[in-house]
C-alpha cells in the first residue's frame, strides 16, 4: 500500500498471520510517531480499547482528532484523570480508573471490551513501561499474563507499547514469552 509505514505494514502482517498479542518496543525519540501511525491504522480497521497510563482522555481525543484519527473508534480507559481531578466530564467512551492497580484496571478493561462490537477488536496499552512504575515487575508479569489470556479468549489482537531499557531484561523477557510477535521500532 502506497504511504503505508514499515511499522503499519508489520502490524498487518502480524494480524493477518493471526498474532493476538504484539509487542511494540519503540524508543523515546520513536514513541510519538509510532503512536501516532498505531492508532491511526487500528481505528481504521475497527474498534480500539486504549488503555492510557501517561494522558489524559481530554487530551488524547484533542490530539487524535487532528491527526486523523476515527475516535468513533476508540473506547478510552484513563487512568491520569482521577489522580489529579475530582471533575470528570462523564463522556461515554471514556472509562475513569484511579490508578493502575492491576485489579482496577482488568475490571475497566473488562467494561471497555464489552462495548467493543467490531471485528477485527483492538487493545492499545501505553505502555507496559509505566505499570513497572507502579507496581512490581512481579505484579506486572502476573497483571500480563492474566490479561494476555483474556485477550485470546475474547477475540482482541493487543498491541502492547514498552519503551526500550525501560523494563529489566528479565522481565522483558518474560513479557516477551507471552507475546506473539515483538516489532522493534528504532
Amino acid at each position: 500500500m502506497i504511504g503505508q509505514s514499515l511499522l503499519e505494514r508489520r502490524l498487518l502482517e502480524e494480524i493477518k498471520k493471526g498474532s493476538d498479542v504484539i509487542l511494540v518496543r519503540v524508543t523515546p525519540t520513536t514513541y510519538f510517531e509510532s503512536f501516532e501511525k498505531v492508532i491511526r491504522f487500528l481505528t481504521a480497521m475497527g474498534k480500539v480499547v486504549y488503555v492510557s497510563l501517561n494522558k489524559p482522555c481530554s487530551s488524547l481525543k484533542k490530539h487524535l482528532g487532528r491527526i486523523g484519527a476515527d475516535m468513533d473508534n476508540i473506547v478510552f480507559i484513563d487512568v491520569v484523570t482521577k489522580q489529579f481531578s475530582n471533575t470528570l466530564s462523564g463522556e461515554n467512551n471514556c472509562i475513569y480508573v484511579e490508578s493502575p492497580n492491576p485489579v482496577q484496571l482488568t475490571v475497566s478493561i473488562d467494561r471497555a471490551m464489552e462495548k467493543v462490537d467490531s471485528n477485527p477488536k483492538f487493545l492499545y496499552i501505553d505502555s507496559l513501561s509505566t505499570i513497572s512504575l507502579y507496581k512490581s515487575s512481579d505484579s506486572l508479569i502476573k497483571f500480563l499474563r492474566q490479561l494476555t489470556g483474556k485477550i485470546r479468549f475474547k477475540g482482541f489482537v493487543a498491541v502492547i507499547v514498552v519503551l526500550d531499557n525501560e523494563l529489566d531484561p528479565i522481565y522483558f523477557a518474560q513479557a516477551s514469552l507471552m507475546c506473539d510477535a515483538i516489532i522493534e521500532v528504532v
